[in-house]
């Protein structure tokens, strides 16, 4: 019987033995009754936790050439008293290709998971690029509305301006040349005023295009930063520059550019109070395997939410109690005329930059 239950389950070795460490049954025909495992001995841990009533294994060993495992069981009597144990002994040989099997398990469970993650990093990179391209679409069509919504309103506003600034000097000369009576001056006013929105709408609609030539950064915005500080808004604003020498002339419209940095200023100038400071910076950068001369304004006004960062380039947006909400989207529109690209970054009471990436020529060794 034992020994038919040694080779059911692939044992090399199956007995019964006593607390002498002496055989009472074993499946080997040749081990009789009594004779004595010394060998046992060895096993002393799990002698000691057998004759405790609990079943002990040993390490996998190897003996003579085989890869084996010993376990041992404690064999109570009617009365429940331990008076016996029982040694199996089998080859791990078996054990290898699940063991193997349980390493390609394993294997497959790793990849699989990696490869869920890879998907979801990969569709959560697709989304943010979907999101983006549907953005850039919906400004894209903003700003096609606003052009053309620009040029009709800055057509139909110039004419009649022209024609009410010609009749008010006629007027003057011909009732009261000497008259300084401040309603014309203030007609006047208000007709430059209107005639500088037809201007930017202009801009902004695409119209006057420009000439570009060859210009140096740092002087464009040295003179207008000197222009800006003769400037009355500026009376009480700090204007500080930071500008890199020794950069190289690039390809711009000076003209346009010049009405960037303007904009820009006089954006940060009205998130001032009634004193701050303004920086102008001017820095060559590397970005996206490209060569840039960035031009950056900062302020320390009072920020911008994210909501309002999102909607900043938005034609005829503005949180503003004056102004018209295209400074911005001219910005856009010229820098992006250019080849170039516009960042914001802003937060509630910690000010807002503005920096304006230009193409430059990779520096010569």
């Amino acid at each position: 019987l034992l020994d038919n239950l040694r080779q059911l389950h692939h044992l090399e070795t199956l007995f019964i033995f006593d607390k002498d460490l002496r055989s009472l049954v074993d499946a080997r025909p040749s081990m009789t009754p009594g004779k004595q495992y010394s060998l046992l001995q060895l096993d002393s841990d799990c002698l000691e936790q057998v004759w405790m009533g609990r079943e002990a294994f040993t390490e996998r060993r190897d003996l003579a050439g085989n890869d084996l495992l010993s376990a041992y069981a404690p064999v109570p009597s009617a009365s429940g008293r331990l008076r016996a144990a029982v040694y199996a002994e089998t080859d791990t040989s078996f054990l290898d290709p699940l063991v193997e099997l349980r390493k390609m398990i394993g294997v497959i469970g790793v990849t699989v998971i990696v490869l869920a993650v890879l998907h979801l990093l990969v569709l959560r990179r697709l989304l943010s690029r979907l999101q983006e391209s549907h953005e850039r679409v919906l400004q894209w069509e903003r700003h096609a509305y606003a052009s053309r919504v620009g040029s009709e309103v800055a057509h139909e506003i110039k004419n009649p301006l022209g024609i009410i600034q010609t009749t008010v000097d006629s007027l003057r000369r011909h009732y009261d040349p000497g008259c300084k009576d401040e309603r014309y001056l203030y007609i006047g006013e208000e007709v430059r005023r209107l005639s500088g929105i037809a201007t930017r709408l202009s801009t902004l609609s695409g119209e006057e295009p420009g000439t570009p030539a060859p210009v140096l950064l740092a002087e464009l915005a040295a003179s207008v930063a000197d222009e800006i500080r003769r400037d009355p808004q500026f009376q009480n604003i700090k204007v500080e520059t930071l500008l890199a020498a020794g950069l190289q002339p690039i390809v711009i419209d000076r003209d346009k550019i010049k009405q960037v940095l303007l904009n820009l200023l006089l954006n940060a100038r009205q998130a001032q109070g009634d004193a701050g400071s303004v920086r102008l910076r001017l820095a060559e950068r590397v970005w996206r395997r490209k060569h840039w001369q960035v031009l950056g304004v900062e302020d320390d006004g009072a920020g911008m939410t994210g909501q309002q960062m999102r909607r900043a380039f938005e034609p005829f947006y503005t949180t503003k109690l004056t102004g018209s909400g295209v400074g911005l989207s001219i910005v856009l529109r010229i820098i992006e005329a250019h080849e170039g690209h516009v960042a914001v970054q802003s937060s509630p009471g910690r000010g807002t930059t503005v920096e304006i990436f230009l193409p430059a020529e990779t520096p010569q060794p």
